[in-house]
């Protein structure tokens, strides 16, 4: 399984495996309980965002903007009598941040989701499970 590793001491989860959600990946962590009556055990799955990208990301965009209004500038110089260039730069950079960051966080966190369902699937396969929603 891809990204799997069992958990140590401490901590929350016994194992992990990764979770592929392109471009916000996540893992999937199961905890094991046992089944009252002694009846066999229980896996219970929780899959958090890896921060690693989401961090890029933020730091892409912010270290983009503000120096392509520098560089357009420098292009476009503000002295030929138009409107100042970070007047309509910012505008038609930062707007349509929230028409792809939204869309692109649907896709990725369907895309986990069906990535988990698959490798809950081979757990499940693997240990002679059931899956139970």
């Amino acid at each position: 399984m891809p990204g799997f590793r069992a958990g140590r001491a401490g901590d929350a989860f016994a194992f992990s495996a990764a979770v592929w959600g392109a471009p916000f990946d996540r893992e999937l962590h199961g905890t094991f309980k046992a089944a009252p009556g002694g009846k066999g055990s229980e896996i219970r799955f929780t899959s958090p965002l890896l921060l690693k990208t989401p961090i890029i990301f933020a730091i892409a965009i912010a270290f983009s903007i503000w120096p392509g209004v520098w560089l357009t500038d420098s292009l476009i110089p503000g002295e030929w009598g138009w409107i100042a260039t970070w007047k309509w730069y910012l505008p038609i950079t930062v707007l349509p941040l929230f028409y792809y960051l939204p869309k692109t966080w649907t896709k990725s966190t369907k895309a986990a989701w069906a990535s988990a369902h698959e490798s809950i699937a081979a757990i499940a396969k693997e240990l002679d499970g059931t899956i139970v929603p």
